[in-house]
C-alpha cells in the first residue's frame, strides 16, 4: 500500500486504536479523558469501545481504564497519578495521539511521533502495533487489558 507522505489525522489515529483494541480483544471499563483538546474524539472512541467516558476525577482503577490525551501531560499531577495507577495495578492502557519522537516513552500506545511538534508522515498501522503489543517483552505484555 506504500507509505503516505501526509501525517495522520486525529480521527485516523483514533480509528487505528479502535482497530487495535478490537483485534487484541481489549475491553476497557472506562475511557478517561485528559487535556482540553480532542473531546470530540473521545466520546466516539468511548462509544465504539462500549465504555463510559469520564474525566480525570472519575478514574476507577478497578475498571481497567483506557487513559487518553492529545499528548503526554507529564508534570500534571492528575495525569502522572493516573499513569502510575495503571502501571502499579498493571491493568489498563495509556494512549496519546502524539508524543515527541525523542525522550522517554510516556504512553503505552502512541498514535504518531512528532519532531519539533510536527507529526511524522505515514499511515497508522494497527497490525504493526498489534504485533508490537503482543511481543513478550512489550510494555503491555503483562498488563491486564480486559475486564474479566
Amino acid at each position: 500500500s506504500g507509505s503516505s507522505q501526509v501525517a495522520p489525522t486525529d480521527r485516523q489515529l483514533v480509528e487505528a486504536l479502535v482497530e487495535l483494541a478490537s483485534d487484541s480483544r481489549w475491553r476497557f471499563g472506562q475511557v478517561v479523558a485528559f487535556g482540553d483538546g480532542a473531546k470530540d474524539l473521545w466520546a466516539p472512541l468511548a462509544a465504539r469501545l462500549d465504555a463510559p467516558l469520564v474525566s480525570a476525577g472519575g478514574l476507577d482503577p478497578a475498571a481497567v481504564p483506557l487513559i487518553v490525551a492529545p499528548q503526554p501531560l507529564t508534570g500534571d499531577p492528575a495525569w502522572d497519578a493516573a499513569v502510575r495507577t495503571v502501571e502499579s495495578r498493571n491493568a489498563g492502557c495509556v494512549f496519546v495521539l502524539e508524543q515527541a519522537g525523542t525522550g522517554p516513552a510516556r504512553a503505552d500506545v502512541v498514535g504518531v511521533l512528532t519532531d519539533d511538534g510536527v507529526r511524522r508522515t505515514g499511515t497508522p498501522s494497527p497490525s504493526h502495533a498489534l504485533t508490537e503489543a503482543q511481543h513478550p517483552a512489550a510494555r503491555l505484555a503483562p498488563r491486564r487489558l480486559a475486564l474479566s
